[in-house]
């Protein structure tokens, strides 16, 4: 039992840690608006292309329902297809994360020159907005989504800073090679959905 505890208390120390680590994280800013068009010309990104997420989270509409009709029963359905749309949203974003992960491996393999500290900040900044990422899942599925929009906020600016940054290493790649670079990755996303 106190084994259990120890893990629970942990599991929630690098939870919090985790948070703070994303949440005040310096911006850096050295990414061209060029290998930012690139990138969403190659890598579609629809959790992360998705404008109106902030709206998933909030629960004004459903005080409103509950306050001014007194439908209990409508406003219950709004909150369980808040959470369903919250939920799938997540898991998009974790898509994106996963597609934008392979794709910063595969300018590695391609050649474009990075440093070991590099590599380990990116592997750092993955594993901490997944890590986040389940956890904000976990507890929309328990509590609904109405409670965590400055978290799922927090998380979804944590993406927008990992695509930025495999922007900037995209940028690196010389423009001759952007073609060649674009169907490489198609082939590969084509044979990962397919497996």
């Amino acid at each position: 039992m106190n084994q259990l505890i120890f893990l629970l208390i942990l599991g929630c120390l690098l939870f919090l840690f985790s948070l703070f680590a994303l949440l005040n994280a310096p911006p850096r800013n050295n990414t061209t608006p060029e290998a930012m068009e690139a990138l969403s010309k190659i890598i579609s990104l629809p959790g992360l292309d998705f404008m109106y997420a902030g709206f998933l989270f909030q629960e004004s509409d459903y005080r409103w329902i509950l306050r001014e009709t007194g439908q209990r029963s409508v406003a219950e359905q709004l909150r369980r297809d808040r959470r369903r749309l919250a939920l799938s949203w997540l898991r998009q974003l974790q898509t994106d994360v996963f597609a934008l992960w392979r794709f910063r491996r595969l300018l590695t393999t391609y050649g474009v020159p990075t440093t070991v500290r590099e590599e380990a900040g990116v592997a750092r900044k993955a594993v901490a907005v997944l890590f986040l990422l389940l956890g904000l899942r976990v507890f929309v599925a328990l509590f609904g989504p109405f409670s965590f929009w400055r978290m799922a906020a927090g998380i979804q600016s944590g993406v927008q800073r990992f695509s930025r940054g495999c922007g900037a290493t995209l940028g690196r790649v010389p423009m001759c090679k952007l073609a060649e670079l674009e169907e490489y990755w198609r082939s590969l996303e084509t044979a990962h959905v397919s497996s």
